[in-house]
């Protein structure tokens, strides 16, 4: 029906339930949240630029919904429940907990054409259509959140104690504080509405404990994190009113996870050491025993709650997120799932017609910065390169020198099926210094105009026979570089300039310069080899660098990476570092180090080329023996 293309995008609708002056809508774990809705649009634009996004509330939509194409409400009420139900003209897609209408009203989703359930209930029966894909909340992944977890507190709940909307036990919360204050925990309370009347009220029996503290907000990440456990009481506020259907029994609904609360994920977005229960709608989030700690009993028996839960904090495991799980439950993670199901909602075509992509060949461009000493490990790259690549890539090298002093003749004459393009970008004062090998880099890029594209040092050799089909199969959805890592010094558990391969369209259109930063005086003296700029890693660029606040790291070759991929809320794979005297090397060469990826030696790296002669050095013979056997042992 409608074509991506540059001219011919889907106009499409966002009207958020919460507007943005509403402090709901502002807070951590809200899928309301303005901003963080913007940002995910803009990233997955990078990824797929299928449409044109309109962030618009529901008044204003109504009197121009004609100016689009398709609409997604984010939350429902009667003014949209009313759309949904009678207008036919535009297509329309719904993300809301629409237990209740299922139940009572299940016709108004007849001419909506998805319906992004939140609810964890079986609602088959009442549909009349299959047009629902289940989708819980999420989090932010912009959110701040600390490395380890403080001590001063055994717990930290963050919440408030009405439950007011409950059938029974309305005062859950405040009583089960109450038990485990008891058995002598110190509990933290971050409470946004502890001055208000009802909230005052439930607090004043637990502010005779001296063993519990109250402040007076609501926590983002980092208040998660104020204590050795968090504390997640994920029972619901449903069902005071007797006569509504619900579709649930009672006991369901006191004591059941039929919706996966918004704690529960800003628990998993602080990364935090999380106690909560054990319920398969939890799990179902990629929560187990190796990531956070569970507690079985339900609302109808307080007191062995808190002996469990007490039981787990005197055990004093420490058990933290994965990134896995982490990622998987972010807002971006729902954005791309409900855009991609969008557009091929309204794209619906004969599967016959589909090309067979089996048939088309991936076009990989290699990037090889070439500097002083660079030429026979060049070929011996090169010559690894063509003895593990698949026939499934159509692979084009570029080489770029970028020292006077390298033979020109001798790469022009490295004897390859392989097409290569050879380019000199001759530093002005001939200086060797990372700053340089970067800049080439840049240059390289600058080049390339195929779909995928890789940087490699020059000394390094490929190992893995399909290497370029098994790593292009990662660069998928929002993952667009995969590569090796830096072991020290540097940004961690994100790919580097040693070895990557990326979506090229994403580096390019996010500017990201090799270049290192170089320290300041250094920006006067380019005559000088220039020494690259140490920063402090801090509370807010800690997500991006993987190291620990206040470590300091280089800002060397590639530092950009992980800054301005993760910020766009991209991401990137990274191999296993390796050292050569490990037990996991594979090789056991004298110098270097080895890369793995799912327990499979991709390739090896020797490293310091510049000052190894490849004919003489015999730290290079000997990596040359170990490599050339490992491939004539693998080649088929």
């Amino acid at each position: 029906m409608y074509k991506n293309n540059s001219k011919n995008k889907i106009n499409l609708a966002i009207v958020p339930k919460v507007h943005w002056l509403h402090e709901y809508s502002r807070a951590y774990g809200s899928q309301h949240d303005f901003n963080h809705i913007k940002k995910c649009l803009n990233s997955y634009q990078l990824i797929n630029n299928y449409f044109n996004y309109k962030i618009i509330y529901i008044n204003k939509f109504i009197k121009n919904f004609d100016q689009f194409d398709a609409v997604l409400f984010l939350g429902s009420n009667a003014i949209v429940d009313n759309f949904l139900k009678n207008n036919k003209n535009i297509r329309k897609y719904l993300w809301a907990f629409n237990q209740f209408a299922w139940v009572n009203n299940p016709n108004l989703f007849d001419n909506t054409n998805i319906v992004f359930e939140q609810t964890n209930e079986n609602i088959e029966k009442y549909q009349n259509k299959n047009n629902v894909i289940k989708l819980p909340l999420g989090f932010q992944n912009t959110v701040i959140y600390l490395d380890n977890n403080k001590t001063e507190f055994d717990l930290v709940f963050n919440g408030t104690l009405d439950r007011e909307l409950r059938l029974n036990q309305k005062f859950l919360r405040r009583d089960l504080l109450i038990e485990l204050l008891k058995l002598d925990l110190k509990i933290l309370n971050y409470n946004g509405r502890a001055n208000k009347f009802i909230e005052k009220k439930l607090l004043s029996p637990l502010k005779k404990f001296k063993n519990f503290s109250i402040i007076n907000r609501f926590g983002d990440g980092i208040e998660y994190n104020h204590a050795r456990y968090s504390l997640d009481i994920p029972f619901l506020n449903l069902g005071a009113k007797k006569n509504e259907n619900w579709g649930m029994s009672e006991k369901r609904i006191d004591n059941g996870i039929w919706l996966n609360h918004w704690d529960t994920f800003r628990a998993i977005g602080a990364k935090t050491n999380i106690i909560t229960y054990d319920a398969p709608e939890i799990r179902k989030l990629g929560l187990s025993e190796d990531n956070v700690n569970f507690y079985k009993s339900d609302p109808l028996n307080l007191k062995k709650m808190a002996e469990e839960i007490c039981s787990i904090v005197k055990n004093d495991a420490y058990k933290k997120i994965d990134h896995s799980t982490w990622k998987k439950n972010t807002y971006f993670n729902r954005w791309i799932n409900i855009l991609d199901n969008i557009f091929n909602d309204i794209n619906k075509v004969d599967s016959s017609k589909l090309i067979n992509k089996k048939n088309i060949k991936n076009r990989l461009q290699i990037g090889i910065s070439c500097g002083l000493n660079s030429e026979h490990y060049t070929n011996y790259l090169i010559s690894s390169i063509e003895q593990t690549k698949s026939n499934e890539t159509d692979i084009e090298i570029i080489i770029s020198i970028n020292n006077r002093k390298v033979d020109i003749n001798y790469l022009k004459n490295i004897k390859t099926s392989i097409p290569i393009k050879i380019f000199t970008n001759y530093s002005f004062f001939g200086n060797k210094d990372s700053f340089q090998h970067g800049k080439n880099i840049d240059y390289l890029i600058s080049k390339f105009d195929s779909k995928y594209g890789a940087i490699m040092d020059s000394d390094i050799v490929l190992l893995k026979k399909n290497w370029d089909k098994i790593l292009l199969d990662k660069l998928n959805k929002d993952v667009v570089i995969i590569g090796t890592p830096y072991n020290q010094f540097h940004y961690l558990n994100f790919p580097n300039a040693i070895f990557c391969i990326f979506k090229t369209d994403i580096i390019k259109k996010l500017k990201i310069k090799f270049k290192p930063k170089k320290r300041h005086i250094y920006n006067f003296v380019p005559f000088i080899p220039s020494k690259v700029s140490i920063r402090k890693v801090n509370l807010k660029n800690k997500k991006f660098f993987s190291n620990k606040v206040n470590e300091k790291i280089l800002f060397d070759v590639g530092y950009q990476l992980p800054l301005k991929i993760k910020n766009n809320n991209l991401d990137g794979i990274s191999f296993d570092f390796i050292d050569s005297t490990s037990n996991k090397a594979k090789l056991k060469t004298l110098k270097g180090e080895e890369y793995h990826f799912d327990d499979e030696i991709i390739l090896s790296h020797l490293g310091r080329s510049t000052k190894r002669n490849f004919l003489t050095d015999k730290y290079c013979i000997n990596w040359k023996k170990l490599t050339s056997n490992w491939l004539k042992k693998n080649e088929k």
